[in-house]
């Protein structure tokens, strides 16, 4: 079966041929004398990961796909950190622009209490002069205005919301960040 050797940035860096997955060590070994390995390359092979890491005792594999700072010493870092820094400016605006609509739903909801209030005081004053149907219908118009602006103020932070959680599940899974770009994206550093 074959495996694949491949920089951080994606690039291609050469295949091997090994004869089961139990022996990925020994045969990137042997392709390691005439290929440059480096920390944080990744071999592919029959559906799993594994990444180059510095060990104590030199490069050594760890199962799955890693990220780490060590990938900006390699010859391909500044295409990485581009895509690095990009995806961690497009995730910040974004966050920006979640908690924005977030925010502009709480001044709705607000707004909603307040226009139901008035309403309420303006039919508590009027009532004495114009009776108890004014009283009524000023007291029903501003709950139900109210309660509308109200409803539409928790949908519109909801929207805001659920932005944040679908943001949360890009970053996670962006393969452009490690872990450092993963918390300033979400602004957790």
């Amino acid at each position: 079966m074959n495996a694949f050797v491949f920089k951080p940035s994606n690039a291609l860096v050469g295949k091997f041929d090994v004869p089961s997955i139990y022996q990925i060590a020994s045969a990137l070994s042997k392709f390691g004398e005439s290929h440059t390995l480096a920390a944080y390359d990744y071999v592919e092979c029959s559906g799993k990961t594994w990444t180059l890491i510095n060990g104590s005792q030199g490069l050594e594999l760890a199962e799955g796909r890693l990220y780490g700072s060590s990938a900006s010493t390699s010859t391909d870092a500044p295409a990485l950190s581009g895509q690095q820094g990009d995806a961690t400016t497009r995730y910040k605006d974004a966050y920006l622009t979640a908690g924005a609509i977030s925010g502009i739903g709480g001044v709705i909801k607000v707004l909603g209490i307040v226009f139901g209030t008035i309403l309420i005081l303006i039919g508590l004053i009027v009532s004495s002069e114009l009776g108890i149907i004014a009283l009524l219908s000023s007291s029903i118009s501003g709950v139900l205005g109210g309660t509308i602006l109200y409803v539409i103020g928790v949908l519109v932070s909801a929207q805001g919301q659920i932005l944040k959680a679908t943001l949360d599940t890009a970053v996670h899974t962006s393969p452009f960040l490690n872990d450092d770009h993963r918390l300033a994206a979400m602004r957790l550093k």
